[in-house]
């Protein structure tokens, strides 16, 4: 399937859908996104779900960062999400099944859970001296264990002077080619079994419909 949402949070859906439609199955995860995403309720400065969803899906509340007291209900209703799903499975993916494409904008907290998990990153200074192919290729040598890739593109993990109707832009993201050849990529690999697209916001969009027709453009090229 091809995933449109508005908030990241649907990552945890679409991920755990996948699980349970393939138990067995080892799932790798590419996010390409300006942030990590890697927030629990006991460590969010927000409380903004959009920043918890790769916590959910390895399943971990990240408690030696723990800055928030949270009630009974919410932590009842935190386990559910984690292991949402009819067969109940938690966690959906392995931290070290997950590579970060663009990440810039990442609390010390989840800096935290990927130093210690080892999560493979790709920052903008990777990009800039190696070129968007090596991080690419690398991310598909790294997930090459997993049996099925999953890819989660957050429109903002591309520069704000392209990604214009969107909540959390972050500067130094992804040129509009280099965005091209994620999408050329990864929507043509044989184990991509799904392509989420997420954080469009048109009440955002100065310019009307630019950022839907930006990844209109991108899907177009992708799929061609």
């Amino acid at each position: 399937p091809l995933i449109l949402s508005g908030d990241h949070s649907n990552a945890i859906g679409g991920i755990s859908g996948v699980k349970n439609a393939h138990p067995d199955k080892r799932i790798g995860v590419i996010w390409v996104d300006a942030h990590a995403d890697l927030h629990s309720p006991y460590t969010t400065p927000s409380g903004n779900m959009h920043g918890m969803p790769l916590a959910a899906l390895i399943s971990t509340d990240n408690m030696k960062f723990q800055k928030n007291q949270i009630s009974e209900q919410e932590s009842e209703a935190w386990n559910r999400l984690k292991s949402i799903g009819s067969k109940s499975i938690a966690p959906k993916i392995k931290p070290e099944d997950i590579v970060f494409i663009g990440i810039r904008d990442a609390e010390k907290e989840e800096w935290g859970l990927i130093e210690e998990f080892g999560v493979k990153t790709f920052e903008p200074h990777d990009i800039k001296e190696h070129g968007i192919f090596y991080a690419i290729n690398n991310a598909l040598k790294h997930l090459e264990p997993c049996d099925l890739i999953y890819v989660s593109f957050d429109v903002d993990s591309m520069d704000p002077s392209i990604s214009i109707g969107t909540g959390t832009t972050s500067p130094d993201g992804l040129s509009f080619v280099e965005a091209e050849a994620v999408f050329k990529s990864f929507l043509n690999h044989p184990k991509l079994v799904a392509f989420e697209i997420t954080e469009i916001n048109p009440s955002l969009d100065q310019e009307g419909n630019k950022m839907a027709n930006v990844v209109a453009s991108l899907l177009n090229y992708g799929l061609k």
